[in-house]
């Protein structure tokens, strides 16, 4: 299933819900608000520009060292006296470092997105704390993000019908206690 047919799923399920039981609160939060109003995110911000630029720099070394090698391979061509075997040898020297270089970059990125999720993941579980305290005490029973791709942050579990769907199904093994979902 995919995430937007689970999120519209959801949504169904809780107007079904909420037409049954007046008293059930809904709620909607735009989390990447919050995370660009908190202020550890400009700490964030800088360690990730630092260590992005400690890869550029790498990136700007290994793009002198092909251009550098493809110079020299165009100089060798241009003197007819070059034997084949030698300019096969410095072009294979070239992809290669070539290939080097792509996946470097793409190591790099991956590296950067890791950094990220890491310095990230402390401030955005700060944030859903805070979400589920304010959910608790105002009442709400549900709360959804309304970012792009969000999803439930909060469910009261007094409205999980996981068992009620299990016995209509006839399946007797009861389910796990619902979990708070990420």
């Amino acid at each position: 299933m995919t995430n937007n047919f689970k999120n519209v799923l959801m949504v169904i399920l809780l107007l079904t819900t909420t037409i049954g039981h007046a008293q059930t609160k809904v709620a909607h939060i735009n989390t990447g608000d919050i995370l660009q109003k908190m202020p550890e995110i400009k700490e964030v911000e800088k360690k990730l520009g630092e260590y992005q630029a400690s890869f550029e720099k790498e990136l700007l070394v290994m793009q002198k060292d092909l251009k550098d090698k493809n110079e020299a391979i165009e100089k060798l061509t241009a003197i007819p006296t070059t034997p084949k075997s030698v300019l096969e040898v410095k072009r294979k020297e070239l992809e290669d470092l070539y290939a080097n270089y792509q996946q470097f970059q793409q190591s790099a990125q991956e590296e950067l997105a890791g950094k990220r999720e890491e310095l990230l993941q402390p401030i955005i579980k700060k944030v859903k704390d805070a979400i589920i305290l304010v959910a608790k005490e105002k009442g709400y029973d549900y709360v959804f993000d309304a970012t792009e791709g969000g999803g439930m942050i909060f469910g009261d579990t007094k409205h999980d019908i996981i068992n009620d769907v299990l016995k209509k199904l006839n399946i007797t093994e009861p389910a796990v206690t619902p979990v708070t979902p990420k």
